[in-house]
């Protein structure tokens, strides 16, 4: 049965926890996956071999790492994800200014800009790590609807745009600001980037899965309480207003 393209990234999502039994265990893959192919600076393209039904090895696939570097911080294009290590953000010993942060962030970029006082290039985006996976698989659906579906390569290498993406990006910042997630609104100084790269739209469904691993000074549990507080303070202003 052909899958439905209103869901489908749904769709791959529960497949993958099908498969291996358990959200939990389809996680893990998930995260080997990534790192085989996008966090593990040391991993190079190798070839994927299979045996034909004459008992011959042929290639398959190429592999492994399929990393797309960027060396400019303008080109981060609007409405992609990427991701890199930020190990060393510019307030990282000082917690009043940033409580914690993502050490191997995944963002959904919103924009790009140089920043008046200081110069520094900054990119800002949703960190995906910092929101539920089943808020993920809904604002990547939709987004990959966004997509043209004339692709010119199987790797979705040269995807093009509707003109509608800049109105659907302040959609999904509205609703996180409305559901209390603007947390995970953040924005990141280019020149302490490590090595970010281009994550490929058939590998979303992998970053829907994941939980970080690299949170320095809280938890995803921590995060999530700072969620259900700020939706307290969200409805308690709802009625007040009433």
């Amino acid at each position: 049965m052909a899958k439905n393209s209103k869901t489908y990234l749904k769709e791959e999502y529960d497949a993958l926890v099908k498969h291996y039994k358990t959200e939990a265990n389809a996680s893990k893959n998930a995260w080997k996956c990534l790192d085989e192919r996008y966090f593990n600076i040391k991993n190079k393209r190798v070839k994927e071999t299979e045996i034909d039904d004459k008992g011959s090895i042929k290639i398959k696939r190429q592999s492994l790492s399929r990393r797309k570097d960027i060396s400019d911080v303008y080109q981060f294009q609007n409405g992609r994800i990427y991701t890199f290590e930020y190990f060393e953000p510019k307030y990282k010993d000082d917690r009043k200014k940033l409580p914690f942060f993502d050490g191997r962030p995944i963002v959904l970029v919103i924009n790009t800009f140089k920043a008046e006082g200081t110069g520094n290039l900054n990119m800002v985006g949703i960190n995906l790590n910092l929101i539920p996976r089943k808020m993920r698989v809904t604002i990547l659906n939709i987004l990959l609807n966004k997509l043209n579906k004339q692709m010119k390569t199987t790797e979705y290498d040269e995807v093009l745009y509707h003109g509608d993406m800049y109105e659907f990006l302040k959609l999904i910042i509205g609703k996180l600001y409305s559901s209390g997630f603007e947390f995970a609104i953040r924005s990141y100084i280019f020149n302490l980037m490590n090595r970010p790269t281009y994550i490929y739209p058939d590998d979303w469904k992998m970053v829907c899965l994941i939980d970080s691993r690299d949170l320095i000074n809280t938890t995803i549990e921590s995060v999530y309480q700072s969620y259900w507080e700020n939706r307290k303070k969200l409805n308690l202003m709802k009625k007040n207003k009433k």
